[in-house]
């Protein structure tokens, strides 16, 4: 416990004003009070530099879709993984790379280690839109916090409240989704999930076990995209189309307005209509290569090993995992010089489409950063484009047959959502605050924090009535999903149109006793996709002081507040859908320990098996039959479209509100 407390007093202090220029002071101070000489830090930057570390310099984009950022940040990882070390000696590693590393760099390489060591696992990593605000705030906002703070002096006690708003104005159509893809909790979600599952992660690493890495890649982004789809309905505009056609213009542009403090970097704008160049050491045609070998891949039904002679099957329950790593690509593809690297060089690519060969020396934009990427449009047309290529392979394997579905003696009676009113849901704007004090590179004596807007929904439970017909006790495995029932045009979508919008709502266990029937009642924000908010490093800090046991916290899941779609003021049909399986056959049994568990349906279990063997998404992974509800739904089963239907119904009121942004 005296471990776990040092270490995360240090991690706090360390993380602090991380990107400040000058911070050898804090060095002094925070190796003092650990009663480390600083001289003990000149040793490790005199060995770090002769390792060739510190190439990516302070104040650049760090970006984990970047192999030599990659390269840079495993070799930090390494040195730091090197040898068991004791908690002193790991603190003087770590202040010997913060002096020597890019910032960014250096927080990701600090957070994956801490996150993975076994001794720290209760460590919690402040919220990197506390470590990083300029990731998340424009600058506009940050230039108005400095005037506010020379206004009443540096030694002022007075708070500073600064109003936030979105980018971009209404003569831009995509502006009325920016609530959802410049969601500050969204983007930090997003940076953690590549965070907790790098690229550069192999099985022989020593850090822990990743399971179905490929997988999950697929199926959190899948998610991503047909969640935007529903925000997307409910604004009345049409599904995403996948960028396909890299020669034609991109009709939406973006600015985010985000400037890296530090070193006066902005990420860099995309007018509309831009059209996708080769970069100096990457073509177009090298991209065509690789996505039209990935395709005749899964349509032979096999990959090609890197040596060349050996067929590696994929029409099995493993083939989903190998094909997200050759498309990501991660170290696990099979044939990486063959399949190449589709998703993370065309974030590459798009990241410089103002600016191809630099010679304007125009920095990246917001699509070159895992932090930042979501904010941007085309982020959700490249994440189409990449989800059908796994939906392609889902097409060569078998529809689910009733063997397959069937839950014998468990039968589904009804699903309701109790709320203000039953199958109705409110959503609505609610008013944060996020503390910029701690991130932010000069000093300032008051507290500063940013108001911002984001969605909101109405807690509610799901009650579902489930009958036991059999002698025995029964384990099931509930799964319940829910998407909208029409689209932009009125008509009903069918089910094998509807199977890609169907959203993962929640996934837990429940005994059934023998011959009963039972009310199934689960809270919303028990939903096993959400994480809870994350903790301020404010609350971090004023824990640190209490005796009472910690609690592993992650970062990785989707915004609680996002559970919901926004839908319509005048309602927005959903259709539910509940299934029952046997969770016998569908339970990953391990040691339930103090691990980072929070939403394992997008995030996993860190350093466990995936705690479920069907396939991610199931049973909606795969072609319905006949493309008929009637024929698909089986007793253990529910579609509510059948008999009722949930409506989502957006409030324009401002949950405490301070003022309307």
């Amino acid at each position: 416990m005296e471990k776990t407390r040092q270490m995360q007093g240090f991690i706090l202090d360390m993380f602090n004003k991380v990107s400040e220029s000058h911070p050898r002071h804090k060095h002094e101070h925070i190796l003092a009070s650990h009663g480390i000489q600083f001289s003990s830090y000149f040793e490790t930057e005199t060995f770090l530099k002769s390792e060739g570390l510190g190439v990516l310099k302070k104040g650049k984009i760090f970006s984990p879709f970047n192999n030599e950022h990659m390269d840079e940040a495993f070799k930090a990882i390494k040195y730091l993984n090197d040898t068991k070390l004791d908690t002193k000696s790991l603190i003087i590693k770590i202040v010997g790379l913060h002096m020597l590393l890019n910032e960014e760099l250096f927080v990701y390489v600090t957070s994956y280690v801490i996150i993975n060591h076994p001794d720290f696992k209760t460590v919690h990593l402040p919220p990197y839109q506390e470590i990083f605000p300029d990731k998340f705030i424009h600058k506009e906002t940050i230039s108005k916090i400095k005037r506010q703070v020379i206004h009443n002096g540096k030694d002022s006690k007075k708070e500073i409240v600064i109003p936030a708003d979105f980018s971009g104005d209404n003569l831009d159509p995509e502006h009325r989704l920016a609530y959802w893809r410049e969601d500050i909790q969204l983007n930090s979600h997003h940076w953690n999930w590549h965070l907790v599952y790098p690229t550069d992660w192999t099985p022989d690493s020593g850090e822990g076990l990743r399971d179905r890495k490929g997988e999950l890649f697929y199926y959190m982004h899948q998610q991503l995209v047909a969640r935007y789809n529903c925000e997307r309905l409910s604004v009345h505009y049409p599904r995403v189309t996948a960028f396909f056609e890299w020669d034609e213009p991109i009709v939406e542009g973006y600015n985010s307005h985000l400037l890296k403090e530090n070193s006066g970097i902005n990420y860099g704008p995309r007018p509309g209509n831009m059209i996708l160049q080769d970069l100096p050491n990457l073509t177009k045609s090298i991209l065509r290569a690789w996505y039209q070998r990935i395709m005749q891949s899964i349509h032979l039904g096999y990959l090609t090993s890197r040596e060349y002679n050996t067929h590696i099957p994929l029409n099995n329950e493993g083939g989903i995992d190998k094909i997200g790593a050759i498309v990501e690509a991660s170290r696990l593809s099979v044939n990486y010089d063959f399949y190449g690297n589709l998703h993370n060089m065309s974030h590459n690519s798009l990241s410089r489409i103002h600016d191809p060969d630099e010679r304007y020396k125009g920095d990246p934009g917001v699509m070159g950063d895992v932090a930042t990427t979501v904010r941007d449009p085309i982020f959700f047309r490249w994440h189409k484009f990449i989800d059908d290529i796994f939906q392609e392979h889902k097409l060569q394997l078998p529809s689910y047959n009733e063997e397959g579905l069937m839950f014998k003696d468990i039968i589904v009676k009804s699903v309701d959502t109790e709320g203000k009113q039953n199958n109705q849901l409110q959503t609505f704007w609610e008013e944060s605050t996020l503390d910029m004090k701690y991130g932010l590179a000069f000093e300032c004596g008051s507290p500063i924090v940013v108001r911002y807007r984001h969605l909101q929904h109405e807690q509610f439970n799901w009650s579902i009535i489930v009958e036991n017909i059999s002698n025995e006790k029964k384990q099931g495995m509930v799964r319940i999903f829910m998407a909208p029932k029409y689209d932009v045009t009125g008509n009903q979508f069918t089910p094998n149109e509807l199977r890609k919008l169907m959203i993962e709502m929640d996934k837990f266990e429940f005994t059934f006793e023998a011959k009963k029937t039972v009310i199934v009642t689960r809270k919303s924000r028990d939903s096993s996709v959400i994480i809870p908010d994350a903790k301020t490093t404010q609350n971090i800090r004023e824990e640190l002081q209490k005796d009472d046991p910690w609690q592993h916290y992650c970062g990785c899941g989707l915004p609680s507040h996002l559970l919901v779609p926004r839908g319509k003021r005048e309602g927005m049909n959903f259709m539910t859908f509940v299934m029952i399986t046997d969770a016998t056959k569908d339970k990953v049994y391990e040691e339930d320990d103090d691990v980072c568990k929070t939403a394992p349906s997008y995030c996993g279990i860190l350093n466990k098996k995936y705690p479920d063997k069907r396939a991610m998404g199931f049973p909606f992974d795969r072609q319905i039959s006949d493309n008929s509800w009637q024929k698909f739904q089986k007793p253990n089963m529910s579609v509510e479209n059948l008999n009722s239907d949930l409506l989502v119904i957006v409030n324009r009121a401002v949950k405490n509100s301070l003022a309307i942004l």
